[in-house]
């Protein structure tokens, strides 16, 4: 066992290394203090099982000083991207998405579809979630750029090389027979570059002027050319919705955390439009260190960005980092310009975070392969700390009017999916006058005591709409039963949640994904008691209305009512429509008319 000197150790800032019995490293991690971090690892007051199974493979540390903590962090990128250490996290794509690579390692460089990311002197755009997308790209960078589609070694020192078909339709200038300079071939995979990062305003500008240029020249057919690229480079970048009129790049980071485990998405947002994103994914076994969303996004940003991958003008985050001054001085060194680090509060920026976090939560939904109203379930048995994920609920409602004609209603929801076939309406049988909670704990007796009876299943969650009273009666009900079936209920007012024996109700926010499952059941059983409730409300209406008609009797009422389907359609129907009605001769449909005109 590792025994700690911490006298040996500086309290400069620098970069500690632990390493195992074979003198491998296994941990590289970066300090204000040296000797005060480290000391850390072996304080008793650690309870973290991974920072315990780390400490227990150290056989030895070694440390290296820099002189400020930006230097320290600097050098653990560098270091860790080199050695790759065990126990320090490894940031990956939940895919292997493939890349547009361009090799500028070339004299005349490739354009082409990869899966492999490589560090070298290439430059990488994507990854593309969708490969169609990158063949559609590549075809229109061969469209609108002069760039060779050959994989040959160029240039080459074989003679008498043929050109492609390429080189003869004006699609390649003859890279192979150096019939175009490594300079201005250089210039049209700027222009790609251009392209492909998004940049279509910069790109614009350097096509009008070398169009310019061409016509000054004289070279009107080069300038037609031109001119023709500028065409479909601006037809390409009118497609694109528009996130930001601001003429910034800008990546934007959402996360989704459940489960221990950590989905984060990035969004890259170039000239105001949206290009792409990425999707890294880590678990529980991944984290040994700080298990909290600022530290993990503190790391993934200064990981990512060392990696070679393109540093936009500002980062858009969730939170605000570990570390958040030290964080933005270390990316804009990278960049070597000021790199802005914002947290928005509201507005337009907040709505892409939201865009970014929802994405976050799609990946979380890929990676553990459920259906976005089963990851819904699975929260909402968290939100209201349920034995079982509530996939069958049944909501009820009452509806109306000063206790007449007063319905009851139950919807049934199965798997976040109205399930028709069982709902069920209920006349008020036993309750007098205007009394919802005594209505509810009839029609709640009624339905579990015939289902107990029948030895029926029973639903994971009975929804009230309503308050505490019509909560609590539904709950007495329930108890006497002697049934086990959690009972909530939903407050239309403040959309509160309740739960029997919680002295404050539960408030979801207005976007939650749970509350608006709730508040469809509830809604839906609103709607389908107000329905049954109006179709007797009507009849009884229409009983008492006809009555005062010489010659309607039973049997034409209800062939009125058929044909109509309302009375409201009844009073405004004119006398050529009352004529068509089935079992109604001309005088009497004439009296029907008179009456209600």
């Amino acid at each position: 066992m590792f025994k700690l000197n911490s006298k040996n150790l500086p309290s400069n800032p620098g970069v500690y290394i632990m390493k195992n019995v074979d003198a491998e490293i296994i941990y590289i991690g970066k300090a204000k203090d040296i000797r005060k971090r480290v000391s850390s690892y072996f304080s008793k007051s650690i309870k973290d099982p991974k920072t315990q199974v780390l400490v227990k493979h150290i056989n030895e540390i070694d440390y290296i000083v820099t002189d400020s903590e930006l230097e320290a962090l600097i050098l653990e990128c560098n270091l860790i991207k080199e050695k790759k250490p065990r126990y320090n996290i490894d940031l990956k794509d939940n895919k292997s998405y493939p890349f547009i690579k361009v090799t500028l390692n070339e004299t005349y460089p490739r354009i082409f579809k990869t899966r492999k990311f490589k560090r070298d002197a290439s430059r990488y755009f994507g990854p593309y979630p969708n490969v169609q997308l990158i063949y559609r790209n590549l075809k229109l960078i061969h469209q609108l750029f002069p760039i060779r589609s050959c994989d040959l070694d160029l240039p080459s020192k074989r003679k008498n090389i043929d050109p492609c078909l390429d080189y003869f339709i004006k699609r390649c200038d003859g890279c192979c027979i150096n019939k175009i300079t490594p300079e201005k071939y250089k210039e049209y995979i700027d222009e790609v570059i251009l392209f492909l990062g998004g940049k279509y305003g910069k790109l614009i500008k350097l096509l009008n002027e070398k169009m310019m240029e061409a016509s000054k020249e004289l070279k009107y057919e080069i300038a037609a050319k031109i001119k023709n690229q500028i065409e479909a480079v601006k037809e390409i970048n009118e497609k694109q919705r528009v996130y930001s009129t601001e003429d910034l790049d800008i990546d934007v980071l959402g996360f989704y955390l459940k489960e221990r485990i950590i989905i984060l998405s990035l969004l890259f947002i170039r000239e105001g439009k949206l290009l792409g994103k990425r999707i890294f994914v880590l678990k529980e076994d991944d984290i040994y260190d700080y298990f909290s969303p600022e530290w993990i996004i503190s790391y993934t940003l200064k990981n990512y960005y060392s990696n070679d991958h393109e540093i936009p003008d500002e980062i858009i985050l969730p939170i605000i980092p570990l570390e958040k001054d030290l964080l933005m001085n270390y990316i804009s060194k990278l960049k070597n310009e000021k790199v802005k680090i914002t947290v928005p509060k509201g507005g337009r920026k907040l709505e892409w975070v939201t865009l970014a976090s929802q994405n976050a939560q799609f990946g979380y939904m890929e990676e553990k392969k459920v259906t976005g109203k089963e990851l819904i379930l699975s929260e909402l048995k968290l939100v209201l700390n349920l034995s079982v994920e509530p996939r069958r609920i049944e909501g009820f409602d009452i509806a109306n009017t000063d206790g007449h004609n007063a319905v009851a209603s139950m919807v049934s929801f199965l798997n976040g999916i109205a399930d028709k076939k069982n709902y069920r309406y209920y006349k008020i049988r036993t309750i007098e006058g205007p009394n919802d909670v005594g209505m509810i704990k009839e029609v709640i007796a009624r339905r579990y005591q015939k289902l107990k009876n029948e030895s029926l299943a029973l639903p994971d969650l009975i929804l009230i709409d309503g308050g505490k009273g019509q909560l609590n009666g539904a709950k007495e009900v329930i108890d006497t039963l002697g049934l086990n079936i959690p009972v909530i209920s939903l407050a239309k007012r403040e959309e509160e949640i309740f739960i029997p024996g919680n002295k404050v109700p539960i408030k979801l926010a207005d976007n939650s994904q749970c509350l608006r499952l709730l508040q469809t059941v509830r809604d839906e059983a609103h709607r389908f008691g107000n329905s049954f409730h109006k179709k007797l409300r009507d009849k009884k209406t229409v009983k008492s209305i006809f009555d005062e008609i010489k010659g309607v009797g039973k049997q034409r009422k209800t062939s009125l009512m058929k044909h109509f389907k309302t009375l409201n359609n009844i009073k405004q129907a004119s006398l050529q429509e009352l004529y068509e009605v089935e079992c109604l001769d001309k005088p009497t449909a004439k009296r029907i008319y008179e009456f209600f005109h």
